[in-house]
């Protein structure tokens, strides 16, 4: 016998079917937008008004599980991949700096600790 459970190992929940599942209590269903769950708030706003209380089930779906779906006025892999985006950008841009100061260094220029904090200062 192998480990717990007898041997029957559960295939593991792909990260995305993960994440778009809704946690409230009642059945499960998919989150038609994550964004819904987290809006978006102006920097010179407060905290959210809600006080943070505990979660609320979504509106009702407008189509019994298992038909097709109608027309939702938007594409179903539409999102705002503005921060996706972006932090992808920012990303190469530390990979780009990081490699620009390891070379410096290798030709006697900064030390590391200094490329780093400059590195990090920069962003």
């Amino acid at each position: 016998m192998s480990g717990r459970g007898g041997g029957r190992e559960k295939p593991p929940v792909p990260i995305r079917e993960h994440m778009a599942i809704d946690v409230c209590p009642g059945p499960i269903r998919p989150i038609r937008q994550i964004s819904d769950y987290f809006p978006r708030r102006s920097p010179g706003e407060g905290p959210a008004q809600d006080g943070g209380g505990p979660c609320r089930p979504p509106a009702p779906l407008d189509t019994p599980p298992g038909s097709a779906p109608a027309d939702q006025g938007y594409e179903a892999d539409s999102y705002d991949s503005d921060d996706t985006t972006h932090q992808a950008e920012r990303k190469d841009q530390l990979e780009s700096r990081v490699a620009d100061a390891i070379i410096s260094n290798a030709q006697g220029g900064l030390d590391t600790i200094k490329a780093s904090r400059f590195i990090l200062d920069s962003l």
